[in-house]
Order: structure tokens, then sequence, then C-alpha cells
């Protein structure tokens, strides 16, 4: 008997650690397609301008297009609001600022010397994003939108015309851009590909969906 009572401890201690919750892994909501860095990437994010690319390059598929909108601006903007949090605080106020006193683009264009500004035809694929819905929507030609955020900042822009053609690709948006932007190009290229180095291997999880859509610095996990 002495035997039997010196291995019932044990045994016990073996059955109890067997029967031991293991903690279940991360649970994400359903439209979360991406988590990289500790940050969660959106479904939301992604189709908000989904529409615009698609316009712009018909003949893209839907993951490619879903590629270029994670590496060029869901991306860059998420690890930008993290990592500049204050200074685009302080930009925010002065755009908004901007926006009180110039309320249509002739204004606009009249208050704009004081800051990095620039008027040019340019089509959809040559402005960011959350530009390109604005400035492509004829209801709103000749006001200022609300500050626009984008990677680097953000952007108070008016449109003085549209000019259309047959190819929607090819449309023209005579705009005026007025930027309160956290970087030069150069050091904002430099910064966001030490970023991509930084956390090309540290994705969390991806949704089976998008696992071929992530750019392709991103190591799956």
């Amino acid at each position: 008997m002495p035997r039997l009572r010196s291995w019932i401890p044990t045994a016990v201690a073996l059955l109890l650690a067997a029967c031991e919750k293991q903690p279940p892994p991360p649970a994400y909501g359903p439209d979360v397609v991406l988590v990289v860095d500790g940050l969660e990437i959106r479904r939301q994010e992604i189709d908000r301008f989904h529409a615009i690319y698609a316009s712009t390059a018909p003949e893209l598929g839907r993951r490619t297009i879903v590629r270029h909108l994670l590496e060029n601006h869901v991306l860059p903007l998420r690890y930008a609001q993290r990592a500049f949090a204050a200074r685009r605080a302080e930009l925010l106020e002065q755009a908004r600022l901007l926006t009180t006193v110039a309320t249509n683009v002739v204004e606009l264009e009249q208050r704009s010397e004081p800051f990095f500004h620039q008027r040019k035809a340019v089509n959809r694929r040559q402005i960011e994003a959350p530009v390109a819905e604005f400035a492509f929507d004829r209801e709103r030609l000749g006001s200022v939108s609300e500050p626009l955020e984008v990677p680097k900042g953000y952007i108070v822009a008016g449109c003085f015309d549209i000019q259309e053609s047959a190819m929607v690709t090819e449309d023209l948006a005579d705009l005026l851009q007025v930027g309160f932007l956290t970087h030069t190009n150069a050091e904002w290229i430099e910064w966001l590909r030490s970023e991509y180095d930084r956390t090309a291997d540290k994705v969390q999880y991806v949704h089976p969906d998008y696992r071929e859509a992530l750019p392709f610095w991103l190591k799956l996990p």
C-alpha cells in the first residue's frame, strides 16, 4: 500500500494539469481581416475606397486592389496614427481652422498662401483615395472639404471643375489641395520603409479570404 499511495498524488496532479483549459487563441470579430503589430485592420477600411480604385483601373482584380489599398493607404495611415498622434492632432486643428475662414474654393485659394498648397488638374490615380472621393463628386464642386485624413496628415481640398472624358480613368479635376503634413516626401518614404521592415514578421492574424491579397512584404503567420 505505501507504493500505491506514493504515486497517487502524482497521477492526480497530471490529470488536473491535462484538464486545465488552455488559453484560447485571440478571438477577432468577423470584420477584422488583418492584425499586424497589434493593429486590427477591418474590412470597412478597405471597402470604403475599393470602388474608387476599381474605377481607375477596371482591368485589376479585387485581390490586387485590396493589396494596393493595404500597402498605400490603410497600413500607412494606421501606422502613422499611432506613431504621430500628438502631431496629427495639432495639424487637424490647423486644418479645421482654415475651413472656418475658407468656405468656398475661391476663399480657399486666397487663404492657402501660408500653407503647403498645390492647384493642378489630376485624375483619380494621382491623389489620395479620400481626396479623390471628394474631388470627383459633382455635388461638391466649388465647396471646401472637411480635413481629409491621409497617411501623412490632412488635406483640405477644393475643386474648381471636373472635365469628364469617354473613360473614367481620364477624367480630370481642377483641384486645389492644402496640406497639413507630418513629413516631407523623402522623410515619409524613409520612415514608412523602416516601419514595413520592422513589422514584416509581426502578422498575428489574417482572415482566410485575404491571405492572397496581402502586401508581398508581409510574412504570413
